[in-house]
């Protein structure tokens, strides 16, 4: 399956949606209560036509009203062209690199583990488990709730255990014929023992039986640790992404 750039961030919106969003003169405003900086952010991915200083200005006239840093999220296709620059030049720092990363579910090379559990819903159990492993999380279970409600596509809340405890988590949302993972977490003092990969493996297997075929999930670009356990199942670099705030 060929997408293009614009494609997987449409897809991304979807899969991870915003409670509340605007489109602006083809620039995506999202709001979610302050959670994740991908469901709080600008997204400038289509064709534009106002002056640029007016939209940025109104962008974060937006945002504070919400009470909510005003950010930017940026790819390679972000509209105008010399966004980037301007936002720097207004006073915005560069944060959060990160990489999306795709694979072809079809030559994947997975592997099941047992210890491996599916849900189709947030448990109360695995949403204890994921703000255990993810404290920042925590203040924001409200919010996660509603977020999670919202998604459009069938969902696939993973845990995975080690000596009877929970070492991994994690998040697979399918949309048509696209899996798209978020939030795989590993308790550190469980890492190093392949639970990560089995927790990612069995998300995987289950949306290929059902049919998928092609995977994504984004990573921090100074995560080489994690860039390089998803290489091994077949992951590979599509695009980068990066944060423009305005502290």
């Amino acid at each position: 399956m060929t997408l293009s750039i614009q494609q997987f961030e449409e897809f991304s919106f979807r899969a991870w949606p915003a409670l509340d969003s605007e489109q602006y003169d083809g620039w995506l405003l999202r709001f979610t209560h302050g959670y994740t900086r991908r469901a709080n952010s600008i997204n400038p991915i289509y064709g534009s036509t106002l002056d640029l200083g007016e939209k940025i200005a109104h962008c974060e006239q937006r945002y504070r009203q919400q009470q909510l840093t005003p950010c930017f999220k940026l790819t390679p296709i972000a509209q105008p062209t010399g966004l980037d620059q301007m936002l720097t030049e207004r006073g915005y720092q560069r944060e959060v690199e990160s990489r999306v990363m795709i694979a072809d579910l079809g030559a994947a090379n997975l592997s099941l583990d047992p210890s491996a559990n599916l849900n189709t819903h947030a448990t109360e159990t695995w949403l204890q488990d994921f703000t255990t492993l993810n404290p920042t999380h925590a203040p924001h279970l409200q919010t996660m709730r509603a977020l999670f409600e919202r998604i459009e596509g069938k969902t696939y809340f993973a845990t995975v255990q080690h000596e009877g405890e929970t070492a991994s988590v994690g998040l697979g949302v399918v949309i048509n014929e696209i899996i798209g993972l978020f939030d795989i977490v590993t308790r550190e003092d469980k890492r190093g023992h392949g639970l990560g990969r089995n927790l990612v493996s069995a998300l995987l297997s289950e949306a290929r039986a059902q049919g998928v075929k092609t995977a994504f999930l984004q990573v921090a670009a100074d995560n080489a640790p994690a860039q390089r356990l998803y290489s091994k199942l077949g992951f590979r670099v599509f695009y980068p992404y990066w944060y423009r705030c305005l502290r």
